[in-house]
C-alpha cells in the first residue's frame, strides 16, 4: 500500500503528464469505450508443448480483467487475475488497483502489499504483457486454505504475454 501511495503522490506532482499517460493507456485498452465504466479481458492458456519446453513454469493459464470504474466522482482502474498452476485444478486469484501510468504501461498493485505488476499494452490494445514483481495470488474465499502463493517465484513466470479475449475468459476473476 505504501508503494501505491508514493506512486500516487508522484503522479499528482506531474498531473498533466500523468493524465496524458492515463488517457493513452485507456485508449489502447478500452478504445472508444474509454470514456465509460467497463471491463476488458486478456487471457492465455499455455499448451502442452510450451509447458514441456518450459518445465520451470508454474502458470498453466492466466486471465487478467481490467475494470474502469467511477467511484465518488473519481475514475480508477482495477485489475483482477485468475490462474491455475501446472498440475492443479485449484483456481487462484488476485486483485488490486493500478496507479502509475507511463505511456502504454500501467503499474498495478495487489491489495495488502501483495506485490505489483507492470501491464504493458501494445498500441492497438490487442496484447498485454504482464511483468510480475513479488505478485501474490490466493485461493478463492470459499477454499479451506487462504494462504498466498507468489506467482513469480520461477523466472519462467515473471512475464506473461496475453491477448485480448472475450469476457467469458475472465469469468472467474471476481470483481
Amino acid at each position: 500500500m505504501r508503494r501505491f501511495i508514493l506512486t500516487l503522490a508522484g503522479c499528482l506532482a506531474a498531473s498533466s503528464a500523468c493524465a496524458a499517460d492515463w488517457d493513452q493507456f485507456l485508449q489502447a485498452g478500452f478504445g472508444v469505450a474509454a470514456s465509460k465504466d467497463g471491463s476488458v479481458c486478456y487471457a492465455r492458456v499455455y499448451d502442452a508443448g510450451h509447458l514441456a519446453a518450459n518445465k520451470a513454469q508454474r502458470i498453466r493459464d492466466v486471465a487478467i480483467k481490467l475494470t474502469l470504474r467511477t467511484e465518488n466522482g473519481e475514475r480508477r482502474l482495477d485489475h483482477n487475475l485468475v490462474t491455475h498452476l501446472v498440475g492443479s485444478r485449484q483456481k487462484y486469484w488476485s486483485g488490486g488497483q493500478c496507479g502509475d501510468y507511463r505511456g502504454l504501461v500501467a503499474r498495478c498493485f495487489v491489495e495488502g502489499d501483495g506485490g505489483a505488476a507492470d501491464f504493458t499494452l501494445d498500441s492497438d490494445g490487442k496484447t498485454l504483457t504482464a511483468r510480475f514483481n513479488d505478485f501474490h495470488i490466493w485461493r478463492p474465499q470459499d477454499a479451506a486454505d487462504e494462504s498466498s502463493v507468489t506467482i513469480d517465484k520461477s523466472p519462467s513466470d515473471k512475464v506473461a504475454k496475453l491477448t485480448k479475449a472475450p469476457m467469458s475468459a475472465c469469468a472467474g476473476t471476481g470483481d
